[in-house]
């Protein structure tokens, strides 16, 4: 029964997570794609900006590294602080290949 709730539980977190996220995307002009809930797009600069998550780990596209850049000082003012206050500084890697949930991303050509 423990694991049935641990599993609960975290289902619930995944959706609250998406839910903010999400809601968070949109009010900055995104669109979250119909194909798939944890994509969402956006043209800046007349390049197409776009975020694929998965519960907290994000990947974001765009021509201009000073968009990218814009996004992830949003993000990280928006969600430094934990809801008790502690602060919780994001995570960035900035790289031509990287790996992002097993995957490797190789953006040199």
């Amino acid at each position: 029964v423990k694991l049935k709730k641990a599993l609960y539980g975290i289902i619930q977190d995944t959706l609250l997570i998406w839910k903010n996220l999400s809601s968070t995307l949109i009010g900055w002009g995104l669109t979250v794609s119909l194909y798939d809930w944890y994509v969402a797009n956006k043209e800046v600069n007349g390049e197409q900006m776009t975020i694929v998550w998965h519960v907290d780990d994000l990947e974001i596209s765009h021509a201009d590294p000073n968009v990218i850049t814009s996004v992830i000082e949003k993000l990280d003012e928006r969600y430094y602080h934990t809801p008790n206050g502690t602060p919780t500084p994001l995570t960035v890697t900035r790289e031509k290949v990287h790996d992002y949930l097993g995957m490797k991303l190789n953006y040199t050509k």
